[in-house]
């Protein structure tokens, strides 16, 4: 299968599968943790091809996308049930909020092997220097959605930054704790 149609059989599934929102049961939130690691495995590979390609916002989007799932899984592994009403705003689609809400031994475990300070240049040609994780984290956390409307703040003049090297070494912290939990069950 070629990339082009990978990426297009992921995104088909991911979309079908958004339209049949449902709660899941107490019961079996360990199975929907597993199947969510496989879930953010495939979006990160996607992610993946697309890094190939020099599609760095996608990438992004695709990254963070992933990230997400693999801290719902978590989540779910702990037995904290993300689908239903009382969780689902609080687990929307922050990374930095389901972050905090982590227990210290686990954001080290994300921290680690992320490469600190991030510099980067603003459209004015200020440039910045963030050493601190949690900012830099929180910084990054809404753009999923910002990088996939990137256009409207294009249109207004607002700045769009992509810290690829960042989130991509979050995501890999992420997959790994996610995967090492479910390998302690």
């Amino acid at each position: 299968m070629g990339r082009r149609n990978y990426i297009m059989d992921i995104t088909k599934h991911a979309f079908e599968a958004k339209r049949k929102h449902f709660e899941i049961k107490d019961e079996d939130l360990e199975k929907a943790a597993q199947y969510a690691i496989m879930e953010a495995n495939d979006w990160r590979d996607a992610a993946k091809v697309l890094k190939e390609e020099n599609y760095s916002r996608q990438t992004c989007v695709l990254l963070l996308y992933s990230t997400e799932i693999y801290l719902k899984a978590i989540f779910m592994q702990k037995g904290i049930n993300i689908t239903n009403k009382e969780n689902k705003k609080q687990f929307g689609h922050n990374i930095y909020n389901m972050y905090e809400k982590l227990d210290d031994s686990e954001k080290n475990r994300i921290k680690s092997n992320v490469d600190l300070p991030v510099e980067y240049t603003d459209l004015a040609g200020d440039r910045f220097k963030e050493e601190s994780f949690e900012k830099m984290l929180e910084f990054v956390s809404n753009d999923f959605v910002n990088l996939r409307y990137n256009y409207e703040k294009y249109v207004n003049g607002e700045p769009i930054y992509v810290f690829i090297g960042f989130i991509l070494a979050v995501n890999e912290n992420c997959q790994k704790l996610a995967e090492s939990i479910i390998n302690q069950k």
